[in-house]
């Protein structure tokens, strides 16, 4: 009874790691943000750098992803570390406060992004508004 128990317990704690792992990848994504145009993602100080070669960037890209891997490997296996120390119902409580996190954070995103949409459509209709504050009326003759 007790192994059925601890191994409800891991499958909990593998599937909240996995869902933590998904929205820090998000974040993480959000961070490294790349124009378009640009081959490599080189990230500051050295993209400042004006005599890199394409293959240095390259390099120091390699090297930049793979250091974001292992960042989040260790947060997850710390994460799962955690959890495996908290009762279930520590394990719930600390489920609801990032359910609570994502749900503020995805509320600031639509608002900001309602925001946007509002500035672009203001943008555009006063690029529309001719010269005359009003319609205007002719007189009846």
């Amino acid at each position: 009874m007790r192994a059925i128990h601890w191994l409800c317990v891991m499958c909990a704690v593998v599937a909240f790691s996995g869902a933590m792992s998904f929205s820090d990848d998000a974040e993480n994504q959000a961070e490294v943000k790349v124009k378009p145009d640009q081959d490599e993602k080189v990230t500051l100080p050295w993209k400042k750098v004006e005599s890199l070669t394409k293959d240095q960037k390259k390099q120091i890209d390699e090297i930049h992803e793979k250091a974001l891997a292992d960042i989040r490997a260790i947060r997850d296996r710390e994460e799962a570390d955690i959890l495996a120390v908290l009762t279930e119902e520590q394990r719930l409580e600390v489920q609801r406060l990032q359910e609570e996190r994502n749900a503020k954070r995805r509320e600031r995103e639509q608002a900001k992004a309602e925001a946007k949409k509002e500035k672009q459509k203001e943008k555009g209709s006063d690029e529309g508004a001719s010269d005359t504050t009003g319609p205007t009326e002719t007189a009846p003759q």
